[in-house]
């Protein structure tokens, strides 16, 4: 249900009785996981703080509904305070001693959640008085009912949970007389009793105490005759809040117009169609808890420590109490109120300049404070960006309404052109003349099978879509007892982009043959087990009914989204029990659908292992796993270097004589004295065996000791162009061998756009550095490798086919464009060369 226009009222018995202890079993997560190992634990915990869980949930759930509108009351009774409205009306006035009443009905805050938690039983050297449940129940409808105190009327939801154990006597005079007045001013009760017999979970308390019988019985009878009421055991609610609950929205209508025609001549031409319509929100998505939602006490806050410091004097003037001293709104106490959000800050970067510092966003310089001010907006035209300053923006004159098109018959209607939410749309409120023109309207679309196409506008002046609106009459068979049409936004012709893709049943070679059979696609024993195995995950038939009859696994209206609720379920958590490391187990309807049905895995898995013999699949590791192998292939590359990257030993002593050993051993010391640690000593390299049948390497061998960084390659290569130490043709040496073998050993095409970045990269490097000649011959290489046209290796013509194809600024580097030096290639020849 909705918490919109919502008062609950919470009645807490704080008794000593409610300091009894208790030992709970649950299961709980840990860091390592969902606690599917079937991880448990015992805590010990009083009564009363076993039932503040409950309580808690129920704010929380206020809190995070962010509902001006959804009220909290808090009271306790069988401690030594009293303050109540029942009282300070009337001092004098005989019982209700020991309510007290310390929140008022007010939207609650964390504040609140901290005085829930800071309830404890009281103890019987205080002098407590006597809980009575039904003095705390009048205190509490006299709160209520009083207009004055809690702002509501007798429209609003108004519940009261009374949470008791039942052990202390109740002056039950005149109790009809306070059922009549929760029936006419439309309360409803709920009695949560800690050991309550509850035939629903099966308990029934032994050697119950008389008088605990005689209350329980008593509230039986009190919550039967009150509409909405009950009488329930603790154990119950605990658990049932823990269950994920979805939580209808109330959605605020707008009135516009439905039109047929030019709206403008709706007053002079009997030909335009204009009816009066209240627009709602049928859908809306539901997020995680946002940065806002709930933080916690600002503990460094200066409010924080004043309330705190206030909290700490109240508690030692109640010697100590069971009850909180507070019942002022938190809208009396300006400046106190500790519900604190996180406070974001905005800084800007220049792109280009993030690219090329070293360690990112949290190394660069942002632009000073007020440069926002002199941005321009920019829209995006294909890949382009167009600056728009606000002297050439124009704003639309339009007007607010939906504006109907044409028609069209719903079978030209596909759904994946719904975009966004679902709204309905009615006939005004009241408006005879527009519910006839409406209801006639949606028979006539019904029965001719149409949808309108419809511009929507929500305001005026706001910015115009295009939309769909469906008829829909009434059908009480399939649960829709009126009539209305529904609304959903679509996209424009231009917002729709169409993808092409080799087939995938054939392959076309190059010289135009269709391939049936070909190393890509999959043989017919292939194709028949995979058949097989896709029939075999079917979860339309995986689960069981109540007779054994197969019905469907997977339920819409009974599955819960396991982001949302575990979110919250951990900062509910948190907030009530804040040193508490672990965390418990995410109720099991959340979960149920995390894991596939033992049905459909135990006849799906031989397939799956017939599957991976034909397929022969094998584990194929992620880009960031490749680039640090690669990176590591090339610091081991050198044998006289360790994993670490560090110069190995070598023992000279079997090849020179002992002198001239020494004298070597002395000048290594010296030579690696100068090397730090994770540096490779380029001064010592063994070459390849002349049985290593592997491609030689291109470059020099201290190209080869440069390794860029995998994660911001493009980067680290501009660094290390700027790098005294290290030598510029070295370093282009190094970048040619990164590039082929980004392309080389890429799984499919993933890598194929971090190639290109840096191929375009390199070739305006080159020019600027004047190595042309480098990169011209490096390409050609390429070019050739890519291609495989003298057989070698893999083909990767994919790459240079949609990549490289017909782009001039990844061609070979013309005379006109090199600095200082010849390349011998002209505009023409470098056209071929990138064409072909």
């Amino acid at each position: 249900m909705s918490l919109a226009r919502t008062l609950t009222t919470f009645c807490i018995d704080v008794s000593p009785s409610m300091g009894t202890t208790r030992v709970i079993t649950e299961e709980i997560v840990t860091r390592d996981g969902f606690g599917g190992n079937g991880q448990t634990r015992k805590r010990e915990i009083s009564d009363l703080d076993w039932t503040l869980e409950f309580v808690s949930k129920k704010v929380q759930n206020s809190i995070l509904s962010g509902l001006k509108t959804a009220k909290v009351h808090l009271a306790s009774f069988g401690s030594s305070l009293t303050e109540n409205t029942l009282l300070k009306g009337n001092p004098k006035l005989p019982g209700y001693r020991g309510v007290n009443e310390f929140v008022l009905p007010e939207q609650p805050t964390l504040h609140t959640l901290e005085l829930v938690r800071s309830l404890r039983a009281a103890k019987k050297d205080e002098d407590p008085f006597p809980a009575d449940p039904m003095d705390a129940l009048v205190a509490a409808i006299s709160s209520i009912c009083d207009k004055a105190v809690s702002g509501t009327t007798d429209t609003w939801t108004r519940t009261i949970y009374m949470i008791t154990n039942a052990m202390g006597e109740m002056n039950t005079d005149g109790w009809i007389d306070v059922q009549n007045r929760m029936i006419e001013q439309k309360i409803s009760l709920k009695v949560i009793g800690v050991d309550f017999d509850d035939a629903e979970i099966g308990f029934e308390q032994e050697d119950k105490p008389k008088i605990k019988a005689r209350n329980e019985a008593f509230w039986h009878e009190f919550a039967e005759e009150l509409p909405g009421s009950g009488v329930a055991s603790a154990a119950r609610v605990i658990a049932e809040a823990s269950l994920p609950a979805v939580h209808l929205q109330t959605s605020a209508p707008f009135n516009t117009s439905l039109s047929f025609g030019d709206p403008t001549m709706r007053s002079e031409s009997d030909e335009v169609m204009d009816i009066s319509v209240k627009v709602y929100k049928a859908t809306t998505q539901a997020r995680p808890l946002s940065q806002k939602k709930l933080s916690k006490v600002a503990q460094d806050s200066a409010a924080a420590r004043r309330e705190s410091a206030r909290q700490d004097a109240a508690s030692s003037q109640m010697q100590p109490t069971s009850t909180p001293n507070y019942r002022k709104r938190p809208s009396d106490e300006s400046g106190n109120d500790v519900t604190y959000g996180v406070q974001l800050t905005k800084k800007y970067f220049i792109k280009e300049d993030l690219d090329n510092v070293e360690g990112g966003i949290n190394a660069a310089e942002p632009l000073p404070e007020g440069a926002e001010l002199t941005f321009d907006r920019a829209y995006k035209l294909g890949s382009t960006l167009v600056a728009i300053n606000d002297d050439l923006e124009r704003k639309q004159d339009t007007r607010a309404g939906i504006e109907i098109i044409q028609f069209n018959h719903k079978s030209l209607y596909q759904r994946h052109y719904h975009m966004g939410e679902t709204w309905f749309v009615f006939a005004s409120d009241g408006n005879s003349r527009a519910e006839l023109q409406m209801s006639s309207f949606i028979h006539a679309m019904w029965q001719q099978e149409k949808y309108a196409v419809v511009r929507f506008v929500r305001r005026d002046g706001g910015e115009p879509k295009l939309g769909i609106l469906s008829a829909q009459i009434r059908q009480d068979d399939l649960g829709f007892n009126f009539e209305c049409m529904f609304l959903v936004e679509a996209p424009f012709r231009e917002d729709l982009k169409r993808f092409t893709f080799p087939p995938l049943d054939r392959v076309i070679n190059r010289d135009g043959q269709e391939l049936r059979e070909h190393s890509s696609l999959p043989s017919h024993e292939m194709q028949e087990n995979m058949d097989n195995l896709i029939d075999s995950m079917d979860l339309m038939d995986a689960a069981e009914d109540e007779v054994g009859e197969p019905m469907p696994w997977f339920q819409c209206d009974t599955s819960y989204n396991p982001a949302i609720h575990t979110i919250k379920d951990a900062v509910s958590w948190r907030v009530f029990h804040p040193e508490d490391k672990a965390l418990p187990k995410p109720h099991q309807e959340v979960t149920k659908y995390l894991t596939p049905p033992e049905k459909v895995v135990k006849r799906s898995t031989p397939l799956l292992e017939k599957c991976r013999e034909l397929f022969d699949l094998q584990y194929v590791p992620t880009s960031a796993a490749r680039r640090l192998a690669s990176r590591q292939n090339e610091q081991r590359r050198d044998p006289n270097v360790d994993e670490d990257g560090a110069p190995k030993e070598i023992d000279l002593g079997g090849v020179m004589d002992e002198e001239v050993a020494a004298e070597s051993a002395l000048q290594g010391e010296t030579q690696q004295s100068d090397i730090g640690p994770g540096e490779i000593d380029a001064r010592v390299h063994v070459k390849n065996t002349a049985g290593d049948q592997a491609e030689p390497e291109e470059g020099s061998e201290k190209s080869r000791d440069i390794v860029f960084d995998g994660e911001n390659p493009l980067a680290d290569f501009k660094k290390k162009l700027g790098i005294t130490e290290y030598k510029v043709e070295d370093v282009m040496d190094a970048m040619s061998r990164f590039v082929t073998v980004t392309i080389t050993d890429s799984f499919g095409s993933n890598d194929y756009a971090q190639a290109r970045d840096l191929l375009i990269a390199f070739r305006e490097q080159a020019i600027e550095y004047e190595e042309s000649l480098r990169f011209n011959t490096f390409l050609r290489t390429l070019k050739k490798r890519v291609l495989d046209t003298n057989g070698k290796g893999r083909s990767r013509s994919d790459f240079w086919d949609n990549f490289v194809r017909g782009r001039d600024d990844m061609s070979l580097i013309r005379n006109d464009e090199a600095m200082g030096e010849e390349t011998g290639v002209n505009a023409k020849e470098a056209s071929e060369f990138i064409n072909l």
